[in-house]
């Protein structure tokens, strides 16, 4: 398992990354897709971010983009759970995971 994705409190950088892959391990092609990321507390509870519209790297045949927080997104510490979806006139792609994506918002200190 990698390490969660960090970022800390009211931070809007880095960015979450993403990059969709085929089965055999090519670039999933973008062209024509959406892509929104859903980050919910580990804890339970109401979406922080509820499908955030994310920024598809060109050419889109990379299968690969980004989700730039923004406004309140990381303004309460604590772990999450997020996950991106893709779809295409409405229809989400199944895409197979490794796993839950996890993420940490450090708080602040001082």
């Amino acid at each position: 398992m990698s390490l969660p994705f960090s970022i800390k409190q009211d931070a809007l950088q880095p960015v979450l990354a993403f990059s969709f892959r085929n089965g055999d391990g090519t670039p999933l092609d973008l062209t024509g897709y959406t892509v929104t990321v859903q980050i919910v507390p580990i804890q339970g509870g109401a979406p922080t971010v509820n499908d955030g519209a994310c920024v598809l790297d060109t050419p889109n045949t990379l299968g690969t983009g980004h989700y730039p927080f923004a406004g309140t997104d990381t303004a309460v510490a604590g772990r999450y759970l997020y996950e991106f979806t893709a779809s295409k006139a409405g229809v989400p792609l199944g895409l197979p995971t490794d796993g839950q994506n996890f993420m940490v918002i450090a708080p602040t200190l001082g």
